[in-house]
Parts: C-alpha cells; structure tokens; sequence
C-alpha cells in the first residue's frame, strides 16, 4: 500500500495530490483509513483537524462548499499552488507541475 510508511499528516497531503479533484475529510479518510487500521489517532475528526491545519498554512484551500437544509456546511477542498511545491516534503516526491 502507497504511503504506509508516511505519518498520517504526509499521507493525507499525498492522497490529496493523487486524488486531484475537491474532497472532503470523509474522502479522505475513506482513502487512507485501511493503511492506518488500529491506528486511533486515524479518524473523521482528526482528519479533518489535519486538513485545517493545511488550510491555515495555504497548502490547501476551499474549493466549494453547500449549506443544505442541515446546519451542516459541506466542505470541499483543493491543494493549492503552494501545497503543490510543498509535495517536495514527501519523501521520494517532486513538486507536482
């Protein structure tokens, strides 16, 4: 499995990379939550945390977002310009053009 070895934080930017189109944090832990099993710090909440994180360093961004008739806003991201450069922090990965 692609990125095992990469701490949650590194494999969430990666998959975000591959993956290429908007997401969400269910997305994205749907996408790596199997190479992660057992692993408790790997769940929605905390995912979605990581992504923030990334939001409030430009790696990512909002890409869309919907209210429905919920409370809940959905999210959708996108990896910026400059996440895409930072892509040189995962290990045997150059930035993407």
């Amino acid at each position: 499995m692609k990125g095992k070895q990469l701490p949650l934080k590194l494999r969430i930017l990666e998959w975000a990379l591959d993956y290429n189109k908007p997401f969400d944090a269910e997305d994205v832990y749907n996408g790596i939550s199997d190479e992660y099993k057992g692993e408790r710090f790997c769940n929605p909440k905390h995912v979605s945390r990581l992504i923030g994180a990334y939001c409030g360093n430009a790696i990512m961004d909002i890409a869309e977002y919907e209210s429905e008739q919920s409370e809940e806003v959905q999210v959708k991201y996108r990896v910026t310009d400059f996440g895409k450069k930072a892509a040189k922090l995962i290990p045997g990965r150059n930035e993407l053009p």
